[in-house]
């Protein structure tokens, strides 16, 4: 290099076809002497990127520190478990998932490392503010992460919830999470993932109660509630709609009855019966269906009875149905390899109350008119 104050070179550089070290950025180092030369001297290395044919070329070019992450689910949503995966065993849960194998799939996600979380109620559903582990093979709070003395770019937290959607359709499942970390200039940032959805379908049924007249047997007359230290007989429709996309195949629903209240009659069969409770086996039920069950049930209130108090006391209310339990099957298929089965079980409905009775009553007043003079009472000829 001759004497001056600066020099420039310039070189080409070529990939051998067969390199394969392909999507990454490699460093040309330079190694420099002379006379009188600084011993800090260096000259910075110079910077390759190699691509190949649909990838994408990646760097590092500074650690990512105290990884934070935080997570918010919608309000029909609840979470359960997290743990932590490397790429290769989130592609092993994947393709279990993938093809409805739900047994080695919970195999693997029990097999990985967990990871803590807090939640916190806010106005979207829930807040969950995850805990990413360290130990000594691995650590999570840095990226690119360290795994066994190896760095790698990509880290999965693998979170588990369980959602109640009570409507079929496109529904939120996940609002997205948020990273926050810092860089080797102390910089922090934050950096928002995408909206997940699902497409929820099956059978979902619903029952609701009609009461259609209360009759006292005593004096065998129509009342608006029930009479206290009477025989009372109650007619009640349940009523069971489908709101969901699929048919409800082989259900069955159980009545279970307060107590002191008996089923005399029915419109449907019963299946099975005991002391307080009635079972009935339904036809399939389309989307849009609904079937109906007529009951004809007899009770006698009195002050040791399922009285329970109204938000407005009073009147009381007489419990006569504790609840309504079912069971039904729907079919679709799964993962595209087959149709699967899936059994619901739950309660379709709550209590059914009565109110008590009321009775109308009249009082006739006597009115007595004083001798009021004009204008109080008009004096003209016909009035």
């Amino acid at each position: 290099m001759p004497d001056g104050w600066r020099t420039v070179w310039y070189y080409d550089v070529e990939v051998s076809p067969t390199f394969t070290d392909t999507g990454k950025v490699h460093q040309i180092t330079f190694a420099a002497t002379a006379d009188g030369l600084p011993g800090d001297f260096e000259i910075p290395a110079a910077e390759l990127g190699v691509g190949a044919p649909g990838a994408c070329i990646k760097t590092v070019w500074g650690q990512a520190t105290d990884l934070q992450l935080e997570d918010v689910l919608p309000p029909w949503a609840a979470p359960e478990e997290a743990r932590l995966a490397n790429v290769t065993e989130a592609g092993d849960l994947e393709d279990a998932l993938g093809v409805g194998d739900v047994t080695s799939a919970t195999t693997i996600f029990d097999g990985l490392r967990p990871v803590s979380f807090v939640t916190d109620t806010v106005a979207d559903g829930t807040l969950v503010s995850f805990t990413l582990p360290v130990s000594d093979t691995f650590d999570a709070t840095q990226m690119p992460w360290l795994e066994n003395g190896a760095r790698s770019g990509e880290m999965y937290v693998v979170f588990k919830s369980h959602a109640a959607i009570s409507a079929s359709g496109t529904s939120v499942i996940n609002y997205g999470p948020l990273i926050t970390y810092t860089d080797p200039f102390v910089q922090v940032y934050t950096d928002t993932g995408n909206i997940q959805t699902v497409e929820v379908h099956g059978a979902a049924l619903v029952v609701t109660y009609t009461v259609n007249g209360i009759t006292d047997t005593t004096s065998g007359e129509h009342v608006n509630g029930v009479v206290r230290d009477a025989l009372n007989q109650a007619e009640v429709t349940v009523d069971l709609f489908n709101q969901g996309d699929y048919i409800a195949k082989q259900g069955r629903i159980t009545i279970t009855f307060a107590s002191g209240v008996t089923l005399t009659a029915s419109t449907v069969p019963t299946a099975a019966q005991g002391a307080d409770w009635a079972a009935f086996d339904l036809p399939d039920v389309p989307p849009g269906w609904r079937a109906q069950i007529g009951l004809l049930i007899e009770f006698t209130p009195d002050d040791t009875g399922p009285w329970v108090a109204g938000p407005l006391a009073p009147p009381d209310s007489y419990r006569v149905i504790a609840y309504t339990d079912g069971r039904y099957i729907h079919e679709f298929p799964f993962a595209g390899v087959s149709t699967r089965q899936v059994v619901v079980e739950g309660r379709l409905a709550g209590p059914l109350e009565l109110g008590p009775a009321t009775h109308h009553s009249y009082i006739y007043l006597p009115l007595v008119m004083r001798d009021y003079t004009a204008p109080w009472w008009p004096t003209s000829p016909g009035n």
